[in-house]
């Protein structure tokens, strides 16, 4: 005997809202530094292996600098906001937590100036970035970003919030699906897609951006960097064209530079204080 259509599809969507409870429910944790409460699902064993085969991808494909006065600076810069970073670890006594990741920094020629770090805390940095950090300071603002992304999970975050967005959208072509006509059906799912897209995961992109921008402007000043060239490092930046912020995975220059100009002075003391401790 077949089950009607309607059954099936209530099964369907108790299905998907329990695993949608599931999800949201069990996974609830705590970004170090600022405090923010994330969604992640997923282990940190899981993403640190797909961070090492991607990382391990990337160079294959690329020209790596191992020599010369630019990678020994930023091997330098790296080495003293992750010692300080360290530091901050063992204090907080989450030392054990700290060591689970692969931490490294390449230098790769490439003229785009970006830098990324996977999320086992491995870290690429393009040589067409360097001429825009300008210097010590402004090269440990770009690491003390990366190395934020990392602890604060935030690739495992992303994917996390995919999985609910997709559970979301599947719920949604469960429920109003088989009462629509296909093509408008086609439109609706277009609909919630963008929706989700432009009002849930570009939104929580900027968020990790500028989270990544305030915990990074707190690493650097506690390994002794001075935290006013972060905001500067955005204004040599804003040169660069850029879409509409509402389109973008990142906030503009120029909105960076002003966040970050805002925060300086909460990090002033942090600075002062690894001066004297001479960082």
């Amino acid at each position: 005997m077949r089950m009607p259509l309607a059954y099936l599809s209530a099964c369907v969507r108790g299905l998907i809202v329990l695993w949608l409870a599931l999800l949201i429910g069990g996974c609830i944790t705590t970004v170090p530094i600022t405090g923010r409460s994330q969604l992640n699902s997923q282990p940190d064993e899981l993403m640190h292996r797909l961070g090492s085969a991607l990382y391990s991808k990337k160079l294959s494909g690329s020209k790596v600098v191992s020599s010369g006065s630019q990678n020994a600076m930023v091997q330098r810069i790296f080495q003293k906001v992750l010692a300080a970073t360290e530091d901050y670890y063992r204090e907080l006594g989450k030392l054990a937590e700290f060591h689970t990741f692969q931490w490294s920094v390449v230098l790769i020629e490439d003229s785009r100036t970006n830098a990324s770090c996977y999320p086992n805390g491995s870290i690429v940095v393009f040589t067409g970035i360097l001429p825009f950090t300008k210097n010590e300071d402004g090269l440990a603002a770009l690491l003390g970003h990366e190395i934020s992304h990392a602890l604060a999970r935030h690739s495992a975050e992303r994917v996390t919030e995919k999985e609910l967005a997709g559970g979301l959208s599947a719920l949604a072509s469960s429920s109003f699906g088989p009462k629509i006509p296909t093509q408008t059906g086609n439109l609706s799912g277009e609909l919630l897609d963008n929706a989700l897209k432009y009002g849930f995961i570009l939104p929580h992109s900027r968020l990790h951006e500028a989270e990544a921008d305030h915990m990074g402007l707190i690493l650097m000043a506690m390994a002794g960097f001075d935290p006013k060239e972060a905001p500067l490092l955005w204004q040599r930046m804003s040169v660069h064209p850029t879409r509409p912020e509402i389109l973008a995975s990142h906030p503009a220059p120029l909105t960076r530079m002003n966040q970050l100009n805002a925060l300086v002075p909460t990090v002033e003391p942090i600075y002062k204080k690894a001066k004297l401790l001479g960082r």
